[in-house]
């Protein structure tokens, strides 16, 4: 018993007689006709009573178009529910960011969908180390990182969206007056920082190992609320991008400091390997669009793009084995 001899056996029965059954099925009446008999041999049982004026059901006949018919009904509940399903994870896109970016990109960008898209279901992730394995993984679809170096371009599909200055953020007794600091006298602080693969923390632990160091992590936190909280107890410095260390220094009792010839690039990924989907497509130019405003809004402060190439290479800190200095920290330091 297939679903093709219950079809057959309905349209039969339903229409009393083989021939009509058969035209309402656009199915030639031979194969209607085979289809009842290799249904009544499965079954054991005459479904029809045969006659000159048409046929009508046996009583198994009757209890079987009772049964043919829920069952149908039932799979055609279950066809229009994973087509809603189907339809609603076309339309749905999950977003990640570090919660330095959430803060001022998800707001404006949900209300800009629900204006503009409100067929697009968004889901957002903030993240400031899991993003990349979280793309990769499928969880989520589209991330805006924060990068020093360029991604593996056969691995990752990447939009270069905005450059920001670095800076470390701490407590005014700890930081005075100071307006810029080196990247290796940062190396020698207590800091406390986003854990790796963070691309802040892996560019310092790139530059103190270029002389002989490791970092001095005192904690390390994923969200900025919990950096600032230790910041604020004193515990050491924190190394934010300019936006980031911007929404501290209004909410915080803290001073920042650029750190000189460090820049991080905000940069919008998905797989390389995955097709986005119309709704995934309009969410990455959204995205675009929204961080666009914000950079010209001075969110990201002053451009970077003619002071250093994307995705720079570690600056040349050393000179005839001694490292050279710009800035001097206080004597407490």
């Amino acid at each position: 018993m297939d679903l093709r001899q219950l079809r057959s056996f309905m349209g039969v029965a339903q229409r009393n007689g083989f021939r009509r059954g058969a035209l309402s099925l656009n199915i030639a009446q031979p194969a209607v006709s085979r289809h009842i008999k290799q249904l009544e041999t499965s079954l054991g049982v005459k479904l029809f009573h045969r006659s000159s004026s048409g046929v009508t059901l046996t009583e198994a006949g009757q209890l079987l178009l009772r049964h043919s018919e829920e069952l149908f009904r039932k799979l055609s509940q279950i066809r229009d529910e994973i087509s809603d399903i189907s339809q609603h994870a076309s339309e749905a896109v999950h977003i990640g960011a570090p919660s330095s970016i959430g803060e001022i990109l998800f707001a404006p960008l949900a209300h800009h969908v629900r204006e503009h898209a409100p067929e697009i279901h968004l889901t957002f992730t903030e993240s400031s180390c899991r993003l990349l394995g979280l793309v990769k993984s499928g969880h989520v679809d589209l991330a805006v990182l924060s990068c020093t170096r360029e991604l593996n371009k056969a691995e990752w599909t990447c939009q270069k969206l905005v450059g920001e200055r670095v800076y470390l953020v701490g407590g005014p007794d700890v930081l005075g007056n100071l307006q810029s600091i080196d990247a290796e006298l940062v190396t020698t602080m207590p800091l406390i920082l986003t854990p790796l693969p963070n691309a802040q923390h892996q560019y310092l632990c790139d530059v103190a190992k270029q002389y002989g160091r490791k970092l001095n992590v005192v904690a390390e936190a994923e969200s900025m609320a919990g950096l600032m909280a230790m910041v604020d107890r004193g515990l050491g410095c924190a190394v934010l991008p300019f936006s980031a260390a911007s929404l501290v220094s209004h909410a915080h009792p803290v001073s920042t400091c650029e750190i000189t010839g460090f820049y991080s690039w905000r940069t919008l990924v998905r797989r390389a390997d995955c097709v986005l989907s119309q709704a995934g497509q309009k969410a990455w130019d959204m995205i675009i669009g929204e961080m666009q405003k914000l950079s010209a809004a001075g969110v990201f402060g002053p451009s970077v793009e003619s002071e250093q190439p994307p995705y720079g290479a570690l600056p040349a800190f050393v000179e005839s084995g001694r490292a050279r200095h710009k800035t001097v920290l206080p004597a407490h330091l």
